[in-house]
């Protein structure tokens, strides 16, 4: 098993990580990388392993070895997968053995010592080194009780933090992000701050579960920076952090560095309903978080009634021209007194008022941004779309007063729910329908498999539309829905899949279903 650092401060993560093996009664070698600017932890063993075991015990050891380097420093562990699929090609992922021909001349891919220093003879400390055997990797596992959901280090419950009883000022400041001075924090504290920058990676564990190669896809997506004793995390970890540092003990002072935004007029000619009154209210308590709002609650007509209170500059983010023609239609009705400009596509005419921009074109890495610093306010349309990396990026960076999100599904299909507080703060308010409907999800389990070995999209979307008893199974359920007075809506991704569910419905007992699909300029005008 081998654990692979890269990072300025790999010589430290290694050194601890080999130490706390040490601890557990196994016997590593630390190499040092053919880069020279990483290093690998390798343990043996005496018999055949699990390498879902092996694993286990390795992220269990490295949770309890180094809290001050864990996440900055860790890339993998070696194997990454579980097993091999049985008609796969290949062995996984691979890592190259150490002791490689000239780059032993340069230093490199050579066992060293705790000081990083080669051992005198490479041949003979491999010799000498300890093999484990299985029974000694199932008591250290039962002994580390790694988390098996995400296999990540247990972040300090709230108890353990209040009872270190800790004393002393931390210092803590914001802007587009939060910076806290880690001098004088204990290391327990530390884990649980850096615990608020590191996400699970949902991508990572799919693939390993379906048995495709994590080349090039983290275990963890890492969202905060360490440099000189101060910890640096996203915007919206502000309360999370104020409360950590407060529970431990610690007297914080915080200073917030964000411009002063200029004022402009803006006043709502609107009446809001009671449940959008009350959205308003508590959004505006916080200068930053997501109001979560079904369709049909009146999202926008709320994010106007924002921003005649908050009377700043606003720049309204959307994903979609489509969206964006919505927006000026509401901003001309419920705020008839501002200049609404527009960015997006070859229409970049700025009000500098309240000015509506598609995420596009701000999300390409030629993409000008500056111009975003100039609001004091950033409402993001449909923010569970933040996850994408580009806009992620720029929303990241954008140093203003307030940021509102809103949308209806605060989720995304990835699984990277978690980095829409980030970038726009915690869920502040959750706008319940007056007569909500029911909705039920049925799991409907079919005999569907896709046997080939590597995963090919339109090859499994092709295969899904051919495929006849789950087609059959379909135009059964749209059947029983139809005739219990339901109106159905089915979306499909192929025409061929249109066709094919037309034909089974054609002898059912139902009304002739209804069939369209979006114009080539309907297409375009819903693209960013």
């Amino acid at each position: 098993m081998v654990c692979d650092f890269d990072s300025d401060d790999f010589k430290q993560a290694a050194r601890a990580y080999a130490e706390e093996c040490k601890n557990h009664g196994l016997d590593p070698l630390i190499e040092v990388s053919r880069s020279g600017n990483g290093a690998h932890v390798w343990a043996f063993f005496d018999e055949p392993i699990p390498a879902g075991l092996a694993r286990s015990v390795g992220i269990g050891l490295l949770a309890k070895a180094s809290p001050d380097s864990y996440f900055s420093s860790f890339d993998r562990f070696f194997p990454s997968q579980d097993t091999l699929p049985a008609r796969g090609r290949g062995f996984g992922n691979l890592i190259a053995l150490p002791l490689a021909g000239h780059h032993r001349s340069e230093g490199t891919t050579v066992f060293v010592d705790s000081n990083f220093q080669p051992l005198p003879d490479q041949f003979e400390a491999l010799s000498k080194t300890k093999k484990s055997s299985l029974s000694e990797l199932k008591r250290i596992y039962a002994a580390l009780q790694p988390d098996p959901e995400t296999s990540l280090p247990q972040a300090p419950t709230r108890e353990e933090l209040q009872k270190l009883r800790a004393s002393g000022k931390v210092h803590v400041t914001h802007d587009s992000h939060v910076h806290v001075d880690l001098s004088g924090v204990d290391a327990t504290t530390r884990t649980a701050l850096r615990h608020l920058g590191a996400i699970a990676n949902p991508q990572f564990y799919i693939k390993q579960a379906q048995r495709f190669s994590t080349f090039g896809t983290p275990r963890l997506i890492v969202r905060f920076d360490e440099k000189d004793q101060v910890l640096t995390l996203d915007r919206g970890t502000l309360d999370d952090v104020l409360d950590i540092l407060k529970t431990a003990g610690y007297t914080v002072t915080r200073r917030g560095h964000t411009p002063k935004p200029r004022r402009i007029d803006a006043s709502f000619a609107g009446e809001l309903r009671s449940y959008q009154h009350s959205a308003v209210k508590q959004m505006l308590k916080r200068k930053s978080g997501m109001l979560i709002a079904p369709p049909g609650t009146g999202k926008t007509v709320m994010a106007c009634a924002i921003i005649a209170q908050r009377q700043v500059p606003t720049a309204v983010i959307v994903p979609s021209r489509e969206l964006a023609t919505q927006w000026r239609q509401a901003l001309k009705q419920f705020l008839p007194e501002v200049q609404v400009g527009q960015y997006s596509g070859t229409k970049k005419k700025l009000s500098g008022e309240i000015d509506i921009v598609t995420a596009q074109s701000i999300s390409r890495n030629d993409s000008k941004t500056d111009f975003l610093s100039g609001y004091g306010h950033i409402i993001i349309d449909e923010c569970h779309r933040v996850g994408a990396a580009g806009l992620t990026n720029v929303l990241a960076h954008i140093n203003v007063r307030f940021i509102l999100g809103m949308t209806a599904t605060p989720y995304r299909s990835d699984g990277l729910d978690k980095l829409l507080p980030l970038i726009c703060g915690p869920i502040r308010h959750i706008v319940e329908l007056e007569r909500p409907g029911r909705r039920d999800y049925v799991v409907h389990n079919t005999e569907f498999t896709y046997d080939s070995p590597y995963l090919f999209w339109p090859d499994l979307d092709t295969a899904l539309a051919a495929d006849e008893h789950r087609n059959r199974l379909i135009a059964d359920v749209i059947t029983q829905a139809a005739q219990g007075e339901h109106t159905v809506l089915v979306l499909v991704k192929r025409r061929e899949h249109l066709a094919a569910l037309n034909a089974l419905l054609t002898d059912a007992p139902l009304p002739r279903p209804s069939t369209a699909r979006r114009t080539k300029s309907q297409r375009e005008a819903s693209r960013p």
